[in-house]
């Protein structure tokens, strides 16, 4: 799964690897990974927390070495690795290990977490740069995020999450940071399969019942960039089906 000279985001759910007899435990499927990633490559995983400040009191003061990952028990274990290094973003850190993994500035903290000059965004301008998706599908392709981004799309800089109380700062222990952008709702990014699929080649391997998918990052941003451009709602979820979503589109109507 892992190959020479290449730098990994990996997704993964640990039910469909568990199910799959891939691996019995978080760890072992970690480290199975760990053993694999040969001295030249580099190895990825989100460890979101999402701390945002909160109009209510009680909401979480995000500390990088503490605070667990909300992104499922394999990237809490792979934070907890040896050698694995965090981002210190409040909201959107990710742990690296690697040959590169100095490459990611452990304290980039930015406006907009998966946008410009964050780790995603340096990781997405690497030379051989990959996600994988280890039995999860297309809804945690963080890399669409990025996307979205890059297409500068007019929705960008308001608060999807407002009704939720949330607000456009985070929390750390290094002190409280502005955000100028949200990441919203991704549960409707299972529309870019279907096009990946048809234009590029994604490569599927099973392990029994496992599904895991690579795909190219410059590849997946040189096809979908242009689409999500001239269709900003391409990567949303239906009117009325989704609030986050919904304040995109009211947006989108206005212009």
């Amino acid at each position: 799964m892992l190959q020479e000279n290449r730098h990994y985001l990996l997704h993964s759910s640990f039910k469909e690897i568990k199910q799959s007899g891939l691996a019995g435990t978080p760890n072992e499927f970690v480290t199975m990974l760990l053993n694999e990633l040969p001295e030249t490559s580099s190895l990825m995983m989100p460890a979101f927390t999402y701390s945002f400040k909160k109009s209510a009191p009680g909401y979480e003061i995000f500390d990088v070495v503490n605070t667990p990952s909300k992104v499922g028990v394999v990237a809490e274990t792979f934070r907890c690795s040896h050698n694995v290094i965090r981002s210190c973003d409040p909201t959107h850190s990710f742990c690296a290990t690697g040959a590169h993994k100095n490459y990611f500035d452990q304290f980039t903290i930015t406006n907009a977490p998966l946008g410009k000059g964050s780790i995603l965004d340096k990781f997405a301008q690497m030379d051989n740069a990959y996600v994988i998706l280890c039995g999860t599908d297309f809804s945690s392709f963080t890399l669409l995020h990025y996307i979205e981004y890059l297409a500068e799309l007019p929705w960008l800089k308001y608060n999807p999450w407002e009704y939720l109380g949330v607000l456009a700062e985070t929390v750390s222990q290094r002190g409280t940071f502005v955000r100028t952008e949200i990441p919203g709702c991704s549960k409707s990014f299972t529309k870019a399969e279907k096009i990946l699929v048809e234009y590029i080649a994604v490569n599927s391997i099973f392990h029994n019942t496992l599904r895991i998918v690579t795909l190219n990052v410059q590849e997946t941003i040189s096809l979908l960039l242009p689409l999500v451009k001239s269709n900003p709602r391409l990567l949303l979820c239906d009117k009325g089906t989704c609030k986050p979503c919904d304040t995109r589109h009211k947006i989108l109507d206005t212009l």
